[in-house]
């Protein structure tokens, strides 16, 4: 187990590297927001008839933010101004910036600057955590494959502080409930429609939109290939 930004990590196979030196990179995009120092206001836990993969591409990507939520999320975090940040082979992130006419949504700590107060940064710490970053508020999703078409899914979100109203809160909470159901709702549409025989595979959309897809598929390719290294190993070894 390890404790990195103030999440607990475990990992139950044995024998992990350390997971904080491979973060670095995103230290460095989240070291002014003090997310260690953020405390839980909410939490629940939901079976999604969905495959796990799809939900975190969903939440990674700025592709969809305009057309999937054109009232909750539009306004503040439109499509055309996403753009791809800091990646390695452990984490992939983006930017959701604001538009210049919206007023930042909390201070935060107090180490921001400007641009970081104007937006929010969405991560995916490998495989199965997906976070999006704000300067008062975070909202952290775990994943649990429950089968191949349904994820259990464990969300809470998190405040810098006193910087937010409870009366504010209230209003965040509702609208991620909402935000949540209109991803659930395409997603489990999706899985219906991944079964089909006509389902085909497309083209990614440039990096500033669905770079960080493209930067988790290249994992699951890894992690296909070690697997494959481990079981020819295996085969490989003499028996008593």
């Amino acid at each position: 187990s390890e404790v990195w930004q103030g999440f607990i990590f475990v990992n139950i196979a044995g024998g992990a590297s350390p997971l904080a030196p491979r973060l670095t990179g995103l230290d460095d995009v989240l070291k002014n927001y003090h997310t260690d120092e953020m405390h839980h206001v909410f939490v629940t836990e939901e079976i999604w008839d969905a495959n796990w993969k799809c939900l975190l591409e969903n939440f990674m990507e700025g592709y969809h933010l305009s057309v999937v939520h054109p009232e909750t999320l539009r306004g503040y975090t439109p499509t055309e101004l996403c753009t791809k940040a800091a990646s390695n082979s452990m984490f992939t992130s983006y930017h959701a910036n604001y538009p210049d006419t919206v007023p930042p949504r909390g201070s935060g700590a107090p180490g921001l600057d400007d641009k970081q107060r104007h937006r929010s940064t969405l991560y995916n710490v490998f495989p199965a955590q997906v976070v999006s970053q704000s300067a008062s508020l975070l909202v952290s999703l775990s994943l649990q494959p429950v089968s191949v078409g349904q994820v259990h899914v464990r969300w809470t979100m998190s405040v810098y502080g006193d910087d937010l109203s409870e009366e504010t809160i209230a209003d965040r909470i509702a609208l991620w409930t909402e935000v949540n159901r209109e991803d659930r709702e395409k997603l489990e549409t999706l899985q219906k429609t991944l079964a089909s025989t006509r389902a085909a595979a497309g083209p990614l959309a440039s990096d500033d939109f669905e770079g960080t897809i493209r930067d988790f598929q290249t994992w699951l390719a890894q992690q296909d290939l070690i697997a494959q290294d481990d079981a020819v190993a295996d085969q490989a070894r003499p028996s008593n």
